[in-house]
C-alpha cells in the first residue's frame, strides 16, 4: 500500500508532498516546512510517513504543539486538522490533511530531490505570500525564539 500525499497550507501557500520521507517543520532554513514565529523552535515538529499514512510528532519543543486546539506528541493525520506551533502567532501555524483524489491542483509541490530543486508550480496557484518556504528563497526570519 502506498503513504497517500501529504497536504500542508500556510495561508494561502499550499504544499504537496508525495515522496513518503521524514519531513522537518520548523525555523530552521532546512525545515521542509518554515515556520516564521519567533516562539517556534528551529526543530520543531516531525511527519512521518507511518504505514498508509503519515503521523505528526513534536520534537520536544519548548512551547509544544496542537491539533485543533489539543496538545499533542504524535498524531495520526487524517481529517484537515490545524497544526499550532508553540503560542499563537503569525507565522507559527498551518493546516495538514491528506489529498483527497477530488482534490483540486493549483498547489505547490516540494520533493526534495538530490538537486535540491526549490517547490514547483503545478498548475496556477495562488500568488505568492510572504511566508518563504524553500531554502532558496532570500526572505527569511531574524528573530530568535525559544528552541
Amino acid at each position: 500500500m502506498t503513504t497517500p500525499v501529504l497536504i500542508v497550507t500556510m495561508g494561502e501557500r499550499t504544499l504537496r508532498f508525495s515522496e513518503p520521507r521524514l519531513l522537518r517543520v520548523g525555523r530552521s532554513v532546512d525545515a521542509d516546512v518554515v515556520l516564521t514565529a519567533a516562539s517556534a523552535s528551529r526543530h520543531h515538529a516531525e511527519l512521518r510517513p507511518f504505514h498508509d499514512g503519515w503521523m505528526l510528532v513534536d520534537a520536544g519543543s519548548h512551547y509544544g504543539t496542537s491539533v485543533d486546539g489539543v496538545k499533542i506528541r504524535e498524531h495520526r493525520v487524517g481529517q484537515p486538522a490545524l497544526v499550532q506551533c508553540g503560542p499563537e502567532a503569525d507565522g507559527s501555524s498551518f493546516t495538514v490533511a491528506l489529498e483527497d483524489v477530488g482534490q483540486p491542483s493549483g498547489v505547490i509541490t516540494r520533493e526534495r530531490q538530490r538537486s535540491s530543486s526549490p517547490p514547483t508550480e503545478i498548475s496556477s496557484a495562488p500568488p505568492p505570500v510572504d511566508v518563504p518556504v524553500a531554502p532558496e528563497s532570500p526572505i527569511w526570519p531574524t528573530s530568535i525564539g525559544h528552541d
